[in-house]
């Protein structure tokens, strides 16, 4: 009779090996085809010479041949296939598979026969379409651009344009001339519509010139980038290798001509051929990359903002803080007043434009001149910016106001208050939206749509910026009630002087949001933002760096920041006002705030120093804090700035090492 420790220790030990089987399984066995499952055997040998690899004294040019020495160890070996087998197939992943599967054409006359066998009597659209490109793709560039340029004067216009656009998108400058001037009409193919990889392949299954013209735009983007438009497709064709090895199993060829990437006129001409196409947010993106390169800043935040406008928005996330950067500080003022004047209510990005402009009046110029631009704005704008500038009144009194040694009174016109006005502004949803489904907005402000489905991502709003009318309304208030009090400072003088640089300083130190970018959360790290073009391209020649711009900015956006200076100055200018211990106090609560603000922590000095804002404006208030204990003693507040210090040196001495400052 068999024991149950028997059994149990049976089952284990089956349990085990089927778990074992499963592990080797998953890592021999290929990913999934989209396609009729292919036979796949497992080979152990380095992978074979790269079909189109050049033979000494062939002529052929540069590949990309592997050389067997340091070749990779495949997986998986494609399966033999013949040319009629490659005849039948039209979606493009098998397609791929069924090439890599022929023999191997290792001499240009091999090549040659071959395009010649894969065309001839051929029939089907997408399959022609498939071999074309194909062969653009994997054969040297100097044996397949006279057999595309015939293809081009042939009689077959659809091969003629198939071999049109494999010309110009490999650096052609003749083909370049002739398809730009092909896309002053644009395309009547459903270029529009948004295809993930596998909805791809369905669309070339169903066959016909109306679908051959719809997928021609789709390989004249992998002409150009000599990378697969879908990048899954990699790893469907060469199985498990990562990107850049897939490419290389692939033997694509290099780019013939780098001046097709960077062929502005060929990338407009792209868009205005196929108007609506899922990749117009990455051609908008390569061309704002472009112009960045070249310092044409002011060309660079139009792209950027056409990209944020363009359908699919895969591509928008890059675009969104370069563009704030660009706004923020490197645009000027006039800048951005001429982009913020391009007609009309759908205008890339307009918003961001007019309020960056009207921030950066206020910031750089004050605000009494932000003040007077707003109000000009409003006069012709029932958007978001004009609401909130009619809205001003209805909004809370600053409460700076009542600071200082005489608080304004409460007849005092700056302490007027008034009904909203109506026509509250409202984010407008598309037709057909489920009810209470309402956009996204990110921590920069943008509207995103993307969990409402394709139809959202395809149309999505040339305006995505999104202002918070009731902190935007309340801005505006602080600026008028700012600029009120620096007329009555300019005419005032000694202490009373000294109460209303006390009253400006009190208004920003009581609302973080005055002078802060209300397209922003105070939670977001804006100094990702405006260092976001650093990591990946380089700002035009005689940019200022990232330090130097992220402190240029915390000096203009940060209440607190300002709020300091302003007590600073009542220090300097003012030695005799009677509440000076309140105003070195109140500097060191600055201090303290700062060091507690998120986006302030993370203005940094150096790229290894995360903590070098915080260290800094803790030991500042610190400092400042026994200050107030040493210099006013008789002080209602010396006791508080005792213990506020004494506490900080005790919880992190760290900070207070000996440290140059």
């Amino acid at each position: 009779m068999v024991s149950a420790r028997t059994v149990a220790l049976t089952v284990a030990v089956a349990t085990v090996g089927c778990a074992a089987w499963l592990v080797w399984r998953a890592f021999t066995q290929p990913l999934p085809s989209l396609g009729p499952p292919i036979g796949v055997r497992l080979v152990d040998a380095p992978a074979p010479r790269a079909s189109g690899a050049a033979t000494q004294g062939s002529g052929a040019g540069p590949t990309l041949g592997m050389d067997p020495p340091s070749a990779p160890r495949l997986r998986h070996a494609y399966p033999a296939r013949s040319v009629s087998q490659l005849r039948r197939l039209r979606g493009w992943v098998e397609f791929l598979r069924a090439w890599k599967g022929l023999p191997e054409a290792v001499t240009p006359a091999a090549r040659s026969n071959l395009r010649q066998q894969a065309l001839t009597g051929l029939a089907d659209p997408v399959v022609r379409q498939n071999v074309i490109f194909a062969a653009t793709l994997m054969h040297p560039w100097q044996e397949v651009q006279p057999w595309l340029e015939a293809l081009r004067q042939g009689p077959d216009a659809s091969d003629g344009e198939d071999a049109l656009c494999a010309l110009a998108f490999s650096g052609d400058p003749a083909a370049g001339v002739a398809f730009r001037a092909l896309s002053g009409t644009p395309s009547t193919a459903t270029v529009h519509a948004l295809y993930w990889l596998d909805e791809h392949e369905a669309l070339a299954e169903q066959g016909g010139e109306a679908v051959r013209a719809s997928l021609r735009a789709y390989r004249a983007v992998e002409v150009l980038d000599r990378r697969p438009y879908f990048h899954l497709a990699l790893y469907l064709v060469a199985y498990n290798w990562d990107p850049e090895t897939a490419l290389r199993l692939l033997c694509w060829q290099p780019r013939p001509s780098p001046d097709a990437q960077r062929d502005e006129a060929l990338l407009q001409a792209w868009m205005a051929r196929y108007p609506g196409h899922p990749g117009t947010d990455g051609m908008c993106l390569r061309l704002a990359r472009m112009r960045i390169a070249e310092g044409r800043t002011q060309a660079a935040a139009e792209w950027f903002a056409r990209c944020l406008a363009g359908p699919d928005q895969d591509r928008a996330c890059r675009a969104r803080a370069p563009l704030v950067m660009l706004a923020e500080r490197v645009l000027s003022i006039d800048d951005l007043g001429a982009l913020a004047a391009v007609a009309g209510a759908a205008a890339p990005s307009r918003t961001l434009f007019r309020y960056a402009r009207l921030r950066r009046l206020a910031v750089e110029r004050g605000p009494q001149v932000a003040c007077q631009a707003a109000a000009a704005e409003a006069r012709d704008d029932d958007g978001v910016l004009g609401w909130a500038w009619r809205a001003r009144r209805s909004s809370t009194v600053p409460r700076g106001l009542s600071s200082g040694m005489t608080p304004l009174p409460a007849g005092d016109p700056l302490r007027d208050m008034e009904v909203a006005p109506q026509g509250r502004p409202t984010l407008v949803m598309p037709p057909g939206t489920p009810e209470g489904q309402g956009p996204t907005i990110d921590l920069l402000g943008v509207r995103r749509d993307w969990h409402r489905g394709d139809a959202a991502r395809a149309a999505p709003p040339p305006d995505p910026w999104h202002l918070d009318a009731d902190r935007l309304a309340r801005q505006f208030r602080a600026w008028e009630a700012l600029a009120e009090l620096e007329r009555r400072t300019d005419a005032a003088r000694g202490a009373a002087r000294a109460d209303l640089l006390y009253k400006q300083a009190a208004v920003l130190y009581h609302d973080r949001d005055v002078y802060f970018p209300c397209y922003g959360t105070h939670t977001f790290n804006f100094g990702w933002a405006l260092d976001g073009l650093d990591d990946e391209h380089a700002l035009p020649e005689g940019s200022d760096r990232t330090p130097t711009r992220l402190a240029a900015y915390a000096q203009q956006a940060f209440a607190w920041q300002r709020a300091e200076h302003l007590f600073a100055r009542i220090e300097r200018e003012h030695a005799d006002y009677p509440a000076l211990d309140k105003v070195v106090f109140s500097r060191a609560m600055c201090f303290h705030k700062l060091s507690e603000y998120r986006p302030h922590a993370t203005i940094r000095e150096s790229r290894d120093d995360w903590n070098a804002p915080w260290r800094e404006a803790i030991r500042r208030a610190v400092e400042t804090f026994e200050r107030v204990a040493r210099e006013h003693p008789t002080s209602t507040l010396a006791d508080d700035a005792a213990r506020a210090a004494a506490y900080w040196r005790r919880e992190r001495p760290d900070v207070f090492a000996a440290t140059p400052r």
